[in-house]
């Protein structure tokens, strides 16, 4: 999924007033602490720094989490407008699916890459 494809997907699924700008800096939050919590903690992640997403990123670029597992971004965006609007039954409710979701490709990502090591000898 691109950036410009989750903000499309969610302003059709959940009108809202928020700018693009907003929802390109929820993403970029979210694909961060992706990178922190899972990505960077095991062999053959990235190697070029994350250094978040802004109004000059292209919106064909692709976000870190993939299919069948980027739904969660429509829960992520959909859940930070509910926040922001004070509707926190709503949000309750996204953050909740946004939670599964994340703790599923979280879960599938640890099984199938190898974690780092610190397998130094200190003498």
């Amino acid at each position: 999924m691109t950036i410009e494809e989750a903000i499309e997907l969610c302003d059709r699924m959940k009108p809202n007033h928020y700018e693009k700008d907003d929802k390109l800096r929820w993403l970029s939050e979210l694909d961060g602490r992706i990178r922190i919590e899972i990505l960077d903690t095991h062999e053959g992640g990235p190697s070029e720094p994350f250094t978040g997403y802004d109004e000059n990123t292209p919106g064909d670029t692709v976000l870190l989490v993939m299919h069948p597992y980027d739904g969660l971004y429509l829960h992520y965006l959909g859940a930070q407008v509910d926040y922001h609007n004070a509707e926190y039954a709503r949000y309750n409710n996204g953050i909740g699916a946004f939670s599964s979701v994340y703790a599923e490709y979280a879960d599938w990502y640890n099984r199938s890459h190898t974690p780092k090591q610190d397998n130094s000898v200190r003498l």
